[in-house]
């Protein structure tokens, strides 16, 4: 495995919230070795875009 940054290999688990976290010795870097598709789909996507482009806020959009 290597750092997404610096492309190191000295990396040490750090960590486990569902997915395994990671960290790079040499630049400092959290990640993680596997990331997952999308949360929401495309229509649910556009569904937010839509009512916040009609002035809509985030707190309205996200009840």
């Amino acid at each position: 495995m290597f750092c997404p940054d610096c492309q190191s290999r000295n990396i040490n688990k750090m960590g486990k919230r569902g997915k395994q976290n990671h960290i790079c010795k040499d630049s400092g870097r959290q990640f993680i070795d596997v990331y997952s598709e999308r949360c929401h789909s495309e229509k649910i996507e556009r569904c937010c875009l839509h009512l916040y482009v009609e002035g809509n806020g985030f707190r309205r959009i996200a009840v």
